[in-house]
């Protein structure tokens, strides 16, 4: 990652000087390796995908920053924000899951594609920072700003710029996202907003209904 303002694409030169960026790119590599070394001149397809951030409810996960902003929002807690200008590639976790069975379809049919790597991310490059995020949840202001506080870690090495560029996705499987940031957004504030603890089936329900509209939103952009 060298802070482009532009996506980077998948043929872009491999590297990242934090833990998580290099660990991104070792798998990469080991992936790569292996391909060519055992995979190549068989009949056993692989492929690769770098997924945007992905949000969506359900996830608890610690240390992200919609499922931290949900917590505080629960619990009366401070939340704190460690970059809140850093630019992420948003979307919906449903969009990265269309893209990930586009690409076995694809890969099943057209074999050639074996070896590719293929990003999955927003359709544009824009620039949504993380306090962008938290201002798009919080809006008419439900949310206490008080409890919001930003607090710099010096000791941790982290990207401010990442960002996708999913153009070989939309021209070699026909894949791109369904949902823009906001509905991304809207949707997974609805499902945390809606979810009971003591009853598991409403939960459950709020899925599902949210993926039958997103699959219905696809087939009428289809």
């Amino acid at each position: 990652n060298v802070e482009s303002s532009k996506g980077y694409k998948e043929e872009d030169k491999l590297g990242g000087d934090d833990p998580y960026s290099a660990s991104k790119a070792s798998a990469e590599i080991a992936i790569q390796s292996y391909f060519k070394t055992y995979f190549e001149k068989t009949d056993i397809l692989v492929c690769s995908v770098r997924a945007g951030n992905v949000i969506g409810g359900g996830d608890w996960s610690p240390d992200r920053i919609i499922p931290d902003f949900f917590k505080s929002f629960f619990g009366k807690k401070k939340m704190i924000i460690r970059s809140p200008y850093s630019i992420r590639p948003w979307q919906h976790v449903l969009d990265a899951l269309y893209g990930y069975l586009t690409l076995c379809k694809k890969l099943y049919l057209n074999p050639k594609i074996s070896g590719n790597s293929f990003n999955f991310g927003p359709k544009k490059v824009k620039n949504y920072r993380v306090i962008d995020i938290i201002n798009y949840l919080n809006k008419n202001n439900f949310f206490n700003k008080k409890l919001i506080k930003f607090k710099k870690n010096k000791n941790f090495k982290e990207t401010n710029i990442l960002k996708l560029n999913v153009e070989k996705s939309r021209v070699l499987l026909g894949w791109s996202s369904n949902l823009d940031i906001k509905k991304s957004l809207d949707i997974t504030k609805d499902w945390f907003l809606s979810f009971n603890q003591k009853n598991y089936d409403l939960n459950y329900e709020l899925s599902k209904s949210q993926i039958m509209y997103f699959i219905k939103k696809l087939k009428k952009n289809d």
